[in-house]
């Protein structure tokens, strides 16, 4: 797994490219003694002071889910995310005061199981670029945490992600531009029936001041 590192804390964390695999495939071996750390789960720490945490689970074409979590001051929060079924969906997580948050992202079967960790993303807007390694079945997640709908574009092909939405587009291995008119957090997650993984997509980095070299 890659594992990309997280902005400092803040009070809004959006975390794109989760996966659900199908109950029938993972399901037999929830609980089995050994399988302990198979299910989804969200991990919250406010690392400073208390907090109320509000969670909307977002997915494509479908209502979103909310609920709540409260934090002590420097202790960690899990919440499970096995009963929201299968298929892409994102997290919006809301607080009270400065937190970080990660998903727990499992796929298998009695014979062999994959984890990923997804970090919460950092926000894009303008031009950036990726490159994605072709492995199993690869989706690009975009969330639109906003007010307002924003436009994207994906090697000129252009599409609107909603108010509050996320948009979930199949990609194969190669490389993309990804333009935004707003601000946007993007995961390209892998998956097959024993294989995950994700790739935050990153913002462009600002352009370096030129060096000047000095011969003598």
């Amino acid at each position: 797994s890659v594992i990309t590192g997280q902005a400092p804390p803040s009070t809004v964390r959006v975390i794109p490219g989760l996966y659900g695999p199908p109950s029938e495939v993972i399901g037999p071996i929830r609980g089995k003694e050994g399988y302990t750390d198979v299910g989804g789960a969200l991990r919250v720490l406010s690392p400073d002071e208390p907090a109320s945490v509000t969670i909307t689970v977002v997915r494509p074409g479908q209502s979103d889910i909310t609920t709540r979590l409260e934090l002590e001051a420097g202790q960690v929060g899990d919440l499970s995310l096995d009963e929201l079924g299968s298929g892409d969906y994102g997290l919006l997580v809301e607080s009270s005061a400065p937190i970080v948050a990660g998903v727990r992202n499992s796929v298998g079967n009695d014979v062999r199981t994959d984890t990923t960790w997804v970090g919460s993303s950092y926000a894009i807007e303008g031009d950036t670029s990726m490159a994605i390694p072709a492995v199993g079945e690869i989706r690009l997640s975009v969330i639109n945490p906003g007010d307002t709908d924003v436009q994207i574009s994906l090697d000129g092909r252009s599409s609107t992600v909603p108010s509050g939405a996320m948009l979930a587009r199949p990609l194969g291995g190669g490389t993309f531009s990804l333009s935004s008119d707003g601000p946007v957090y993007a995961v390209v997650s892998f998956r097959g029936e024993t294989v995950l993984g994700n790739l935050q997509v990153l913002p462009a980095p600002k352009p370096q001041d030129p060096v000047v070299m000095t011969i003598r």
